[in-house]
Parts: structure tokens; sequence; C-alpha cells
């Protein structure tokens, strides 16, 4: 045994990739890491590096030293080491222990790796019920910080599902749902049994906030450490993989939140250059910026400007569409993916170098699934929305500044919801909003009237729904739920999770209004994406309602909202005269002038369409 050996000097052998590669007898593994440094930082260099694990007693042997690439710049190195006599199918934990010219040596995880072990968080898992069956216990005795973990010979998942299609961009309805607030369970197999209600909803796509690998059990997900690996917290590797397969066997397609901007100080790569006394990354690290360049940020800001972030990051593209079957992305913070200084001021501007490296992730995912979703949370110069959407991506809208006034029962515009200029998902709240139910209940002129509250919200749903374009809907939104974001003192708390409003009429009247709505739009999808669009939905039309009135050879469709504390008669007008059929009852209005005037409840809606149609069996 020894512990300082000189450095060899050896090719990496062909067809291996940065990170673990298996043999094909799941006997060895091959593990890459490079260890780039920017020009200049000499003091900061890697001297060598061995491999400690399960493998060899966390003991750092010589035959475990890895070899430095003979193709090193000097700047540029990479070092790689083969472990044999491996068993297939048992999982190994492993790290680096890394040593520099300044004498100073770190453990540190590998950065592609698909599973970590966690001295702090993991022994949690499992504390009140079965989250991760068989979680292997990390090696106190052996090591400390964070563990990865190699698996050679794992037995690969069998698809149920391998030929999903995606939904048409424009004709999306989107379910923000957070794992750990959406089931008391908090994990995967009991979201499982929550998708026959989502599909019973009428949504066709489920955007997961974030699961890659996170610090602590307990977060909203925006605070990444490893983007290879699904976090522990909500079940096994397996169980996303049912997840995603259950959901393709429903027309649900699933996306992932991705945060890209940034990771915290337990991202390897970060780790490997790091500045203990400013406890930020050192100016040596290539993949990081010391400090943000715009004014958003959190942890470390990825420089995206840098060849090796990009690389890493459409390879993270790739993976979780090959390995997981994902249907998309939605980009966190994609305003953030820049190296150029702005302000708060000027963050929005155009920038072109912005465009470019967004574009670059997209081919990435593109290259792999053609018709990949890409979402962005953008928020930027319309001009530069518009390139993105030209390109094939699709923008966040947000409406909750006017969601949250038309739920409280004051006028409001809504002619900006998806504009014709450029593809949008728009919604009236997500996780980063005031619920407008709670508004609605906390400061509406329906305050503490949960009946008149459900109408109003169902009213704002009816509208906001037929309009035409995707769409997003953050969990529970469809029964009301009207906790304010800030329940339990926090933002990001855990909320209180209410599958219980099922038992409750007015919530399930809601949820009525937003299946009979979205179900309309999956079963006459032409009328939603080439109809001919009327929409009265700005400030001026609060008096007559707010309106959309769509008209296409599949389906014709009339929608008036009365917003209003108030009766109103509503002057409409319809597409065609004759027998026209209510949505939500099934009765029969005849037709018999196309300029019609209506009378409206207050807080309420009415919905005609011209075609006699069923829906879902559940709550009917």
């Amino acid at each position: 045994m020894t512990y300082k050996g000189a450095v060899t000097y050896k090719a990496i052998p062909d067809g291996m990739q940065y990170g673990i590669n298996y043999a094909a007898d799941g006997k060895s593994a091959t593990l890459v890491l490079y260890t780039p440094i920017r020009r200049n930082y000499d003091a900061d260099k890697v001297t060598d590096i061995y491999v400690i694990g399960d493998f060899n007693n966390w003991t750092p042997m010589s035959e475990y030293m890895m070899y430095r690439s003979t193709t090193s710049s000097g700047y540029n190195d990479a070092w790689w080491v083969t472990i044999p006599n491996l068993t297939p199918g048992k999982e190994y934990g492993f790290q680096y222990l890394v040593s520099y010219v300044n004498g100073t040596t770190k453990r540190i995880a590998d950065p592609y790796c698909q599973m970590i072990q966690d001295p702090w968080n993991d022994k949690w898992i499992n504390q009140y019920s079965e989250i991760y069956p068989g979680l292997a216990a990390y090696p106190e005795d052996k090591t400390t910080d964070i563990v990865s973990v190699l698996q050679p010979g794992k037995a690969a998942y069998n698809w149920q599902i391998t030929n999903f299609t995606t939904p048409t961009k424009n004709n999306m309805v989107v379910y923000e749902l957070l794992l750990r607030d959406f089931t008391s369970e908090k994990s995967l197999k009991a979201a499982i049994d929550k998708l026959d209600y989502l599909k019973n909803l009428g949504v066709n796509a489920v955007e997961l906030m974030p699961i890659t690998e996170f610090d602590g059990n307990n977060s909203w997900g925006y605070n990444p450490c490893f983007y290879f690996a699904p976090d522990k917290a909500y079940g096994t590797e397996v169980n996303y993989k049912q997840f995603i397969d259950e959901c393709h066997k429903r027309g649900i397609a699933v996306i992932l939140d991705m945060v890209l901007n940034h990771a915290t100080g337990n991202n390897p790569m970060a780790k490997l250059y790091w500045n203990s006394t400013t406890s930020k990354t050192s100016d040596a690290n290539p993949w990081f910026n010391v400090d943000a360049p715009h004014p958003y940020s959190v942890f470390s800001d990825f420089k995206h400007g840098y060849v090796g972030t990009k690389d890493y990051f459409k390879r993270v593209m790739k993976y979780w569409i090959q390995e997981f079957n994902v249907d998309g992305y939605r980009l966190d913070l994609s305003k953030g993916l820049t190296d150029n200084s702005s302000t708060e001021a000027t963050a929005g501007n155009y920038d072109q170098t912005r465009i470019n490296n967004i574009t670059e992730y997209y081919n990435a995912a593109k290259e792999v699934k053609p018709d990949v979703l890409f979402i962005l949370e953008h928020f930027c110069a319309d001009t530069e929305e518009k390139v993105l959407s030209d390109t094939g991506m699709i923008l966040w809208n947000n409406m909750n500044g006017s969601g949250k006034s038309i739920s409280k029962g004051t006028n409001a515009d809504l002619s900006y919801m998806n504009v014709s200029t450029r593809t949008q998902v728009a919604y009236l709240e997500s996780h980063d909003e005031e619920r407008v139910g709670y508004e609605a209940m906390a400061n509406g002129v329906t305050k503490n009237d949960l009946a008149s509250t459900m109408k109003q919200l169902s009213s704002e749903a009816a509208l906001f729904f037929t309009v035409p374009g995707a769409k997003m809907i953050w969990q529970f939104g469809e029964l009301g739920y009207d906790y304010s974001i800030y329940e339990g003192g926090d933002r990001m708390t855990v909320k209180p999770v209410r599958w219980d409003f099922m038992d409750i009429p007015e919530r399930i009247d809601l949820y009525k209004t937003y299946s009979r709505v979205l179900n309309l739009r999956l079963k006459y999808p032409n009328a939603f994406t080439q109809g001919n669009v009327t929409r009265n939905i700005s400030s001026s039309d609060w008096d007559n309602g707010k309106s959309v009135t769509i008209s296409h050879n599949d389906l014709n469709v009339v929608e008036v909202s009365n917003l209003k504390d108030a009766v109103i008669t509503s002057t409409v007008t319809f597409p065609k005269t004759g027998v026209w059929y209510d949505l939500m009852t099934g009765n029969q209005l005849n037709i018999t002038s196309a300029t019609t005037s209506i009378t409206v409840p207050a807080h309420g809606f009415l919905y005609y369409i011209d075609r006699q149609t069923t829906f879902p069996s559940v709550w009917n």
C-alpha cells in the first residue's frame, strides 16, 4: 500500500467519457475525472488523485491512483483509472481523493454519478415511511462528505410505453407539481396513485419541480448539487421511471424543471476549486463565475461562456431523455444563462449571447428527442423571446397579477395572455406566486364565502382555459387551494396537503369546471389551435362580461364570464344560429339571432358549444 506514488501519464482508453464508464460484462468500471483550471492559477492545480471506496476499504492504494491523460495541456487535465473485480448489480460507494500543489486534499464525488450517499440527510429519508427501500447506510467510519455510487451491471428498466408522443405545444396544459407537497407520503409511489385524478382533470403534461439531487431532503429543489442523480427523498430511480411510464400510459407528458443557472457548494465542480475564505468558487474555477454577473443568482453561478459548462449541460439535457424518457424541460431563471453583466434594470434587455447559450442546450435535447418540450422562465425583451419562440421554445407568461385581481372581483386586463406573436404557456399561479384562491378568500369581495369564491374561481378558470394557447396549473388550483404561499412562515416551507377538499361540493364544482374545459380542449384540439378566435378580455370588457368565441368546423365555442359581484346582461355574437349546448349542464339553447343578449349571474359564467359531447364520469 502506498499513498504518494509518482503520477503516470497514460492516454484515456477509446470510447470513454467523463464520469463512470461501465464494462459490458458489469465487472469493471473506468472512472474519468476532468480537472481543467483557468490559466495562471498554477498554485491551485491538481497534483494527483486516488480513488477510494468500498472496493479498497476507502484506502489510497497504488493500483487505484489515477493516470493523468497524455493529452494534457497543463490546464486541461483529465484523470482516469479502471476499477476491476466488481460484482454486477452491486452498489459501490467511492470518492476522488484529490491533492493540490498547495498541499491540501479534498474528497470529491463524481459530477456525473447517478446516485450519491449523503452523510447528513440520507438517514432521515425513511424516517416516517419507506420512501427508499433498502437504502445503503453511509460509510460513517470510512470517510466524510458526499459519496458517489457506481453500480455495474444494473438491471435495465422495462419500459411499458415506448412510443409516447408529446402534446401539441399550443394546446398543452401543464400541471406544475412539487412532490414534497402533493401527497402526505411525499413520495413518487403515492403520486402515481393520483395520476388518474390528473388524467380526469384533463391535463396532458406534468411539470415536476426540480428532482435532480439537491441539498437536504426538504426543498423546492432549486438548490441542486448533482445533475445526473434523481433525489432519493422521493424514491428510487425505478420509482421515477415508473412514475414517468404511468404518466405516459395516461397520455401525460413529463417535464423536468432544470436549474442550469447555479449549483450549491456541494457540487463537485464547484468544490474542486473552492475558496474556503470567501465561501465561493475560486478564481481558478473555469465552470463558475466567482460572482454572478446578473442580479438574480444564488449559490454558485455557472459560467455558460465556458465550453466545459456547455458540454456538461448538453449531456444533462440528453441524459434525462435517454435514460428516463422525459419529454422536456422547464429552464429555471433562463435569463441568467449569460455571462454578460447586468442590473435589475437591464437584465431583460436583448442578449444574443444568452440566446446562443440557450439554443445550444435546446439543440442538444433535440438531437435525441426532436419533439422535446422546452419551456423558459425568461421574462426578457419581447424581441428576444420571439427569437427563442421562433426556434421552437415556449416562454412563461405570468398572469398572476391580473389573476389575483379577478379572483378578488376587481377588474383587470387579460389581453396579454397567449399573445399571437410568440409561443407562451400562461398561468394564473405558479410555485413562485401567491395563490389566487388565497387572495379571493382573504381579500376579495367574496371573502369568507366559500360558495361564492369557488364560483368566482370557476368563472375565471372557464375564461382562462378557453383562450387558446398553452396553459399551466399550480397543484390544487383546481380545488381552490386557499393557503397563502407564506403559510408556515416562509414561501418554501411545507404546505398542507388537502386531498380532503375533494369531499367539499363547492370545490368539486370548481374541479368540474377545470375538467370540462380542459377535456374539451383535448377532445377538439383543432378548434383550439386552428379556430378563428375573438377575445374580449381587456379591462374594457368588464361590464359586458369577458368572453371568448371560437369558430371551427370541429367545434364552435362561446364562453362568457361575469366576474362582477352583480348580475349582468351580456351581448354576445354567436358564430352561427341553431341549437347550442351548455358545457356544464348539457341544456340546450336555441339561438335564432347571432347577436344575442344573455343574463349571467354574479360570479358566474355561461359556456356554450355546438356539439353534444361526453366527459370523464368522475364527479359529473
